[in-house]
């Protein structure tokens, strides 16, 4: 959906009852046909306000509330149409939306929506936000509510409450509309309005009855006039011509109904142009009697489409998607054969002529052959090839009318559209570099996609280390290889999807013995040894350990690449200048663990795990200890510096539960400094005394119990120093722990001598709980219900400072202003939990190096590391998944903190009267006047609001409190506070100096300039100003 949104401050006359739109542009006279109607009006043009010309700073203000305005309306986009299945498919595709600008969000969502439209997706089960007692409550009617649930789901919007109540609301409307009459019909043509429910219904309150109502006009062709005071004063026949070419113009068909259309609009003295034609056709088409359905479908459509339902258009109740896939059904209709017929005709080539030609076709009523037209139908060709859905929509929502548009002006449009799309995704301002990296894009989602089907064989070609292994290698041997068997009428073994029933048969068969080679060689019966098995034989190859750990080793590899490379992650690879088709296996996912690709994704995959032990009232507290304990095991697991899986296979011994627990203690013991290296252990396992294997054992005792196999050649096991079989190990631990769910773990039967492969093997067998899936999904998709609610004020603070508006920024910056001191406060109390307070420390550090840009900005960056590092450590063993949504949401607030310092917005936390809160100080730059903006706010005081201005060495500046308490308070502090200042500079003198009781003082706006104006030589003067008035309130 590309939406363009009108934030002009014009004066719209549609909204004034009594007044007529009048557009005064200039009058195009070029086209023969068009008629003038003589209304006064209001005038709007620019041209008005001649002589009074903006200043640079006052466009690039206005520029900037544009750009905000745009960002308010873009999040309430995203609050009213991004349904669960989006969210999911989001997910799905590798995207995070909370990371991720909200335009960006829109836009992905609408190519979703798109793709479901064209794959005829139904979807269904996630739009589920209200049950059907309370949509029932809301609409009066269990008919009415079931109707609307269904026009929901079908057009792929969210059923929430406030969608639902502003459906209702418009269907009131409309059905409080009355009979569309000539007084209507006129005043809408008269205003270009569209046949909408809130268009209609306030024509009908607002349209004279008398449609003939100054029903005079003038026809102005080639100069010479034409002029009548009476319809029945002019001269049709004379007039025939040019109504008929409007009528070409409008794309209607010359028929006698629209020829009739044509005389009224003269009649009534509205100018015939192609415009006021479409609209008076476009009228006619939103028929009454108006049935729930049409109503309700209508709305729908509107809200998918980011429009309010009281714009839903009654005459073409399709959503804009519906609207682009249409189209794009109907180019594909179209033969040769009907381009050579409209070519011949002399005819517009466009789709409603093509349309009609084709339908000629089919109806047998062309019987001359007609010439081939070679370049239109090399056009169309074009046209088919890259046309798409969300092209069509974007050509629309520039005012493209696709059906009347000529194919050559089309084919431009869309090779413009491609071309600066390509460059804005990938930004690359170069359009042939874009087109390139828009190519490889393209090349690597099909490539990857097919890899999964390819023979399992063709691994082996990479034993020898002489193959490259890379996804275009294992793509091009794959495919030769597929083909060899094709050609051999052969089945195989896919890579990574089970195979058909009766290939799986054959495949038993053909290796029934594997079994009995793998208790020979002393390997483990898993799934993941017998496909190596099949893999070696495949290729007649040596069944040894060295080939074994090699296949191995290159299967999980490859799974986990493929895993990884979703859409959101090679657009990123291709961004950021790489081809991931031509890296090695290990170099890609080495820049993906580098790039933290999977951050995002594996600290959601753990607050889902939490979520669903929440909702799982079968676990007992232990177990819900062990759970997470297993979890954060299989994580740590598969970092690779881990020494606990290496140890195992140096000694011989099983890679099971109880060995895996022995060797993760033995480690510790040796001295090893599991502070960092035990991942969700750190600091925590310390102070809560929370270790990995303490958080096991609490639930699964027996786990610990010393493994009857946990021998090593005793048992059969072999002695493995492999860096193929130790890499192998960590991959398939972190498969695991991106598909362990808690109710799959309930499910399954752990033993101390339960071993690594055998797990994963169980948990393949399991699926999640769907209902879980979307009860957690619907958990994080409220979030984002209530972006249209976010402040303003928020909105333009991150746009002035140059912040992405994400989610995650706007939910941080609401939490900043509205409880200032919540996340200090937090912060705090984690350090009290670690006996460690170095976070506080480096805040009263910060406060004295106000003296600079540089040591502010040194000791601010040190302030926030330690305190990151506690939150990490505090992340990795929440309490429970109310404490983990309130670590992150400190995460976000603590990321964007450290962001906006580097523009010279700091949030420094303080303690006044002892009480700790925090500060939030703004370093302005302008011309000749640097300022400074401070903000606090206690729950003794409220708020506090200081601004000061530097000036040639005068410092002066206003203070308001909201509290009369605190504005005593603070005037008790003024001569400290004076002294404080003069003594902050050398020939520094204090002017204006007022504390008021107020909520603040001026408005929270500020300039392009005082954001990001250069330093000048008052700089370190206005941080003294600063750390002057902190220190005085915090004396």
């Amino acid at each position: 959906m590309k939406i363009t949104f009108d934030h002009s401050n014009a004066n719209q006359n549609v909204d004034r009852a009594a007044t007529s739109y009048r557009d005064t542009r200039t009058t195009r006279t070029e086209r023969a046909g068009d008629y003038a109607l003589d209304i006064s009006g209001t005038v709007m043009d620019n041209n008005a306000y001649g002589g009074h010309g903006k200043t640079a700073e006052e466009v690039m203000q206005d520029a900037a509330a544009i750009d905000v305005a745009t960002q308010t309306d873009f999040m309430t986009v995203m609050s009213n149409t991004m349904s669960g299945e989006d969210f999911s498919r989001l997910q799905q595709e590798g995207y995070h939306p909370g990371d991720m600008e909200i335009e960006e969000v829109v836009t992905i969502v609408d190519t979703i929506k798109a793709a479901l439209v064209k794959g005829g997706t139904e979807v269904a089960g996630y739009t589920d936000d209200l049950d059907a007692d309370t949509l029932a409550q809301i609409t009066g009617s269990q008919a009415f509510a079931q109707e609307l649930a269904a026009q929901f789901q079908a057009h792929d919007i969210p059923l929430t409450e406030g969608n639902v109540r502003a459906v209702k609301d418009a269907f009131e409307r409309a059905m409080q509309t009355g009979e569309i009459g000539e007084g209507i019909v006129k005043y809408m043509v008269e205003n270009r309005m569209e046949p909408t429910v809130d268009n209609l219904y306030l024509a009908d309150h607002s349209a004279a009855t008398d449609s003939r109502r100054q029903a005079h006009g003038y026809y102005a062709a080639d100069g010479t006039g034409y002029y009548a005071k009476k319809a029945e004063d002019y001269n049709w026949e004379q007039l025939r011509p040019q109504i008929e070419r409007v009528l070409e113009e409008a794309g209607l068909e010359i028929t006698d109904e629209n020829v009739e259309s044509a005389q009224w609009l003269i009649g009534v003295g509205v100018p015939l142009t192609a415009e006021t034609m479409q609209n008076l056709h476009e009228i006619g088409q939103a028929k009454q009697p108006w049935d729930r359905e049409k109503i309700l479908a209508a709305a729908a459509a509107a809200i998918a489409d980011g429009k309010r339902p009281g714009e839903a258009n009654l005459a073409d109740g399709r959503s804009s998607v519906e609207r682009a896939a249409d189209y794009t059904e109907s180019y594909g209709k179209i033969s040769d054969e009907a381009v050579d017929l409209t070519v011949a005709e002399e005819k517009q080539v466009n789709l409603r002529n093509l349309t009609k030609a084709q339908e000629k076709i089919e109806a047998g009523e062309v019987t001359q052959e007609v010439p081939a037209a070679v370049t239109q139908r090399r056009q169309m060709e074009e046209v088919r090839l890259m046309m798409t859905i969300e092209a069509n929509r974007q050509l629309m929502a520039r005012g493209y009318s696709i059906d009347t548009t000529e194919l050559e002006e089309l084919v431009e449009a869309l090779k413009k559209l491609e071309q600066e799309q390509n460059q804005k995704l990938f930004g690359e301002p170069d359009a042939a570099a874009a087109a390139g990296k828009a190519a490889l894009y393209e090349e690597v989602q099909i490539k990857v996609s097919e890899i999964p089907y390819l023979p399992a064989a063709v691994l082996v070609q990479y034993i020898d280390g002489t193959e490259a292994f890379t996804l275009d290698s294992v793509h091009e041997n794959g495919t030769a290889l597929r083909n060899a068997y094709a050609a051999a009428s052969e089945s195989y073994e896919t890579l990574m999807t089970a195979p058909r029933a009766d290939m799986g048969d054959s495949i038993r068969k053909a290796f029934r013995n594997v079994d009995d080679i793998l208790e020979d060689m002393g390997l483990e019966t898993s799934e993941e040894n017998r496909k190596a098995v099949r893999i070696l034989g495949y290729n007649s190859m040596d069944i040894t350990d060295e080939n074994m750990d090699a296949v191995k080793k290159y299967d999980m590899e490859l799974q986990q690449t493929i895993r990884r490379m979703t859409p959101a992650a090679s657009l990123q690879a291709i961004r950021d200048g790489k081809n991931p088709l031509t890296m090695s296996m290990e170099e890609l996912n080495q820049y993906l663990d580098e790039s933290g690709a999977d951050d995002a994704a594996r600290e959601e995959k753990f607050s889902k795990y939490l979520y669903k032990l929440e909702k799982s009232h079968a676990v007992s507290e232990q177990e819900r200890e062990a759970y997470i304990g297993i979890y954060r095991m299989f994580r740590q697991l598969e970092k690779s510096d881990d020494a606990a899986v290496g140890s195992l296979l140096k000694e011989g011994a099983q890679i099971s539960f109880s060995n895996l627990l022995t060797a993760m203690r033995s480690t510790r013991k040796q001295g090893m400094d599991y502070k960092v290296d035990d991942g969700f252990d750190g600091v925590d396992a310390v102070a809560k005394n929370k270790s990995i294997t303490d958080q096991i054992l609490s639930g699964f005792p027996n786990l610990g119990q010393e493994s009857a196999e946990s021998g090593n050649r005793e048992s059969g096991q072999r002695q493995q120093d492999s860096e193929q079989a130790e890499s192998y190990y960590h991959m398939l631990a972190g498969q695991i722990a991106d598909g362990l769910e808690p109710e799959m773990l309930a499910e399954t039967n752990l033993t101390a001598e339960t071993t690594m492969e055998e797990f994963a093997d169980a948990l393949r067998q399991q699926t999640a709980d769907d209902s879980l899936e979307q009860a957690y999904m619907q958990e994080q998709i409220q979030s984002y219900r209530g972006l249209e609610n976010v402040e303003e004020t928020v909105v333009r603070e991150l746009v002035a400072y140059k912040q992405p508006v994400t989610p995650n920024n706007l939910e941080a910056a609401s939490a900043l202003r509205r409880k200032p001191g919540a996340l200090y406060r937090k912060l705090r109390d984690l350090e009290e939990g670690t006996g460690v307070s170095e976070g506080m420390r480096k805040a009263d550090t910060l406060i004295e190096s106000l003296t600079g840009k540089e040591s502010a900005q040194e000791a601010y960056g040190e302030m926030q590391a330690a305190f990151s590092s506690v939150l990490d450590e505090a992340m990795e063993t929440p309490e429970d998944f109310l404490d983990l949504r309130t670590l992150q949401s400190c995460q976000k607030q603590l990321a964007l903190a450290g962001s906006l310092s580097r523009e010279e917005n700091y949030q420094i936390p303080v303690e006044i009267n002892g009480e700790l809160t925090a500060i939030n100080l703004k370093v302005l730059h302008g011309t000749g006047t640097g300022k400074v903006n401070v903000t606090v706010r206690t729950e003794e005081f409220g708020q506090i609001t200081a601004k000061f201005s530097l000036r040639e060495q005068k410092v002066s500046g206003y203070i308001a409190c909201e509290s009369g308490e605190g504005t005593v308070w603070l005037q008790g502090r003024q001569e400290e506070l004076e002294t404080a200042l003069e003594a902050s500079g050398e020939e520094r003198e204090t002017g204006s100096l007022v504390i008021l009781q107020g909520r603040e003082v001026g408005s929270e706006e500020y300039t392009e300039e005082e954001v990001n104006g250069g330093e000048g030589q008052q700089t370190a003067d206005l941080y003294k100003i600063a750390k002057a008035f902190i220190t005085t309130l915090t004396a």
